[in-house]
């Protein structure tokens, strides 16, 4: 999901940069770990030379979107790119931003074993290691969909998020005898829950898609679907890597 939406507050560093910002872009994904935030930045102040924006930097932000929810954010940046002259004495720049734990999430370690223990419980643990430092607002494990029977599971130096992809790939819901798992964040928190709960919760909303050039799709317009992919799960190099080569059958 992506959004645009009016912004209350924009800090980078410490400065206010709300009246530069161009483009502020949020997104939350089922298909990913944590939530993410583009900031585009029109800038005839000299702001990026003055801070010397290298990455790391801490973020709070305040936006309000289109269903009228407001959300607040402490992230940092996780990327800064080349500034591009767009007019003369005027730059454009992009801060890429994301909350801490995913940061650190590469420093940190899973190196103890576990024998005869819920998935479950280890993502709970694994979660806690992750946001043990994390400075966001909201990093609680808001579901942890209980697994069914128990696992082994041996440190191998995986990251947290790493261990826990590996989890989603191994757990068997106790519920809805699935092994559908995905962990991910929104602007309430994480998840490790599988899509059958989700499903069986019924709509949301809904939304409206239409392919491009092909007449208007009706309904809300606020809920229009402008872009869309299928994510697919079958690098098995990339399943290696992530600790969950493993089939079920």
């Amino acid at each position: 999901m992506s959004s645009t939406g009016s912004i209350s507050s924009c800090t980078v560093a410490g400065q206010d940069i709300k009246n530069i910002v161009n483009t502020l872009e949020y997104f939350e994904s089922i298909y990913s770990p944590c939530i993410s935030v583009n900031i585009r930045v029109n800038d005839a102040s000299g702001f990026n030379n003055g801070q010397a924006l290298k990455g790391g930097e801490d973020v709070e932000l305040s936006f309000g979107i289109a269903e009228g929810d407001s959300i607040r954010l402490k992230l940092k940046t996780i990327s800064v790119s080349d500034r591009m002259r767009v007019k003369e004495n005027q730059d454009l720049m992009i801060m890429t931003c994301v909350p801490s734990e995913f940061v650190d999430n590469n420093k940190k370690e899973v190196v103890k074993g576990y024998s005869g223990k819920k998935i479950s419980d280890m993502v709970k643990e694994w979660h806690g290691d992750l946001t043990k430092d994390s400075t966001s607002l909201k990093k609680d494990l808001v579901t942890n969909e209980e697994t069914e029977g128990n696992a082994t599971y041996y440190g191998t130096g995986y990251s947290p998020i790493t261990a826990i992809r590996w989890a989603a790939k191994e757990g068997k819901s106790a519920e809805a005898k699935a092994s559908n798992y995905l962990y991910y964040q929104d602007r309430d928190g994480y998840y490790f829950r599988t899509i059958d709960s989700m499903l069986s919760e019924g709509s949301k909303f809904t939304l409206s898609y239409a392919v491009q050039n092909v007449g208007g799709t009706g309904g809300d317009p606020k809920r229009n679907i402008i872009a869309f992919d299928q994510q697919k799960d079958f690098n098995t190099i990339h399943s290696k890597y992530n600790g969950a080569a493993s089939d079920h059958w």
